[in-house]
């Protein structure tokens, strides 16, 4: 069994995570991992729906408080 097997519903939450932790590097992969997740989070099961909108919180708290530092850094 691998990481990413092909009948695996929960493969596109693994890769919004990875694409998080590669969006430290390179911050526009943030931005495409939100978008899976909205696409993906309404045809998920209730347990892959939950990592969803933890995933997707987890952005717009990241970005909220990343305006605020900057707001506060001038």
């Amino acid at each position: 069994m691998s990481f990413f097997d092909a009948n695996d519903e929960s493969n596109t939450a693994r890769l919004v995570y990875i694409f998080y932790m590669a969006g430290i590097i390179i911050y526009l992969l943030t931005l495409i991992g939100v978008v899976v997740a909205y696409t993906h989070k309404a045809e998920a099961p209730d347990w892959l729906k939950s990592h969803y909108e933890f995933q997707i919180r987890t952005f717009w708290i990241t970005l909220l408080l990343l305006i605020a530092g900057w707001m506060t850094m001038s």
